[in-house]
């Protein structure tokens, strides 16, 4: 299974790339920075859950929705802490 952190950054790349907003809206839109924006959507860095969150909502999507590998799935409660959990303990290996 792909981690969250891969499935993050291709999500928002493609969102990037299909020009439904720049990375500098992006930017303003959240508060993180461009250059953060660009190096998390490269999979350069890792966003933070609060980074991540704030980029998802910006984008119309739920950070579940976004770092879910599962098209157009309903999430429950249950794979949102899944997908935290997993995020956090993808973390703290690093």
């Amino acid at each position: 299974m792909t981690n969250s952190v891969t499935i993050f950054a291709k999500k928002l790349k493609k969102q990037l790339k299909s020009g439904s907003v720049s990375v500098l809206t992006l930017s303003r839109i959240t508060g993180v920075s461009h250059q953060a924006i660009y190096k998390y959507s490269s999979g350069e860095i890792e966003a933070g859950l609060g980074n991540a969150d704030k980029i998802a909502n910006a984008l119309g999507y739920t950070l579940a929705e976004f770092i879910s590998d599962k098209p157009n799935s309903v999430h429950t409660v249950g794979d949102c802490l899944e997908s935290i959990q997993q995020a956090l303990h993808n973390r703290t290996r690093k």
